[in-house]
């Protein structure tokens, strides 16, 4: 996988006194760079193949839980779908961050990763699906901020509330729709199913009917 490393601190926006946040969260900048890292890693998914979803976790630093500049986070794993390269259907964006977060986790010695998970913001072009939605939730991950909808498989409302299932006892997702350019991620998926990818069966055409 090519990495996407975070920009150099000279190349990152200092601390503004007053900010402009993202979801009153993020500084609009800091926000636009962790967007374009997560396309950039749709953009390789659909280069090789993939339906173009790239994830970023990003973990939050600051006693105030903004992100305000340089020091109050860094990206602890990036990932994009691997389904097809892995022949395995669970091979998601998300799903390759966390267990590069779990081989972390096991290289630096850290056995309690409640802390961690829950500092996290998720960035990621589309909407998590049911099962990356219930995974982020029984983890303890607590901010989504997505692309666009996925209206197949979408587990922040579009097809199931997992998110903030009440009948679930793990703490809610507090999911931003339309947090990354949505546009930009409908454009990726529609190159990937109307024909550029490599993997998709040939469209049957229909024969138009005689009229007698």
């Amino acid at each position: 996988m090519v990495m996407h490393p975070d920009p150099m601190p000279n190349e990152r926006p200092m601390c503004n006194e007053k900010p402009s946040l993202v979801s009153g969260l993020v500084d609009v900048g800091i926000h636009l760079k962790l967007s374009e890292i997560s396309f950039n890693l749709a953009e390789e998914a659909l280069k090789s193949g993939e339906v173009p979803v790239g994830c970023v976790m990003v973990r939050i630093k600051s006693p105030s839980k903004l992100v305000l500049c340089d020091k109050d986070y860094e990206i602890i794993s990036q990932g994009r779908n691997r389904v097809n390269a892995s022949k395995n259907p669970t091979r998601h964006a998300e799903m390759e961050c966390i267990d590069r977060i779990l081989n972390w986790s096991k290289e630096q010695g850290i056995t309690d990763l409640k802390e961690i998970w829950s500092s996290l913001i998720v960035y990621v072009t589309v909407e998590p699906c049911i099962m990356c939605a219930r995974a982020l939730r029984s983890l303890g991950i607590s901010k989504v901020f997505y692309g666009c909808p996925n209206e197949r498989f979408g587990g922040c409302s579009s097809v199931m509330n997992v998110h903030n299932d009440n009948s679930i006892s793990d703490p809610i997702i507090d999911c931003f729709p339309g947090a990354l350019n949505k546009s930009q991620a409908i454009d990726l998926l529609k190159k990937f199913y109307m024909g550029e990818n490599p993997n998709a069966p040939e469209p049957k055409v229909k024969k138009k009917r005689l009229v007698e």
